[in-house]
């Protein structure tokens, strides 16, 4: 974070997700406040993408953004755990490669770019490469 605030145009946001996502910061260039948000995010519960990714790309196409063309945007997701809940219709990894691929094709702004980073054991690589590689769902 200290490469890029304050000393870039960049903005980051924070969400929290277990068994459901939570907005814990919006977009800002403070980062004083991001590392105190940071430091302050807990654990537990399930582990829901689907939740994640969509409130994650919420804050990207929400009116705090700036320019896409400008300013791109990206997703840096980072997960301890595989899926284990969701809401959609589909397997639990499935319904956040849903999330994802709508956030690699929005229409509220450019495509989303998704960079994925599993901490520790419980994160398969190739749950972490669907949800950032192709997009794959319809």
């Amino acid at each position: 974070m200290d490469a890029f605030l304050p000393a870039t145009p960049t903005l980051m946001g924070l969400v929290q997700f277990h068994t459901s996502a939570a907005v814990v910061q919006d977009l800002t260039g403070d980062a004083t406040d991001l590392k105190a948000d940071i430091d302050a995010v807990s654990g537990g519960g399930l582990t829901n993408w689907e939740d994640g990714l969509l409130k994650s790309r919420g804050l990207l196409e929400a009116g705090l953004d700036r320019d896409d063309a400008v300013h791109p945007d990206l997703i840096v997701f980072f997960s301890d755990g595989d899926p284990t809940t969701s809401s959609g219709p589909g397997t639990n990894l499935a319904d956040a490669v849903t999330q994802a691929d709508f956030a690699k094709t929005s229409a509220s702004s450019m495509p989303i770019r998704i960079i994925t980073v599993g901490i520790g054991t419980s994160v398969t690589t190739a749950n972490m490469q669907a949800i950032s590689g192709p997009v794959v769902s319809p």
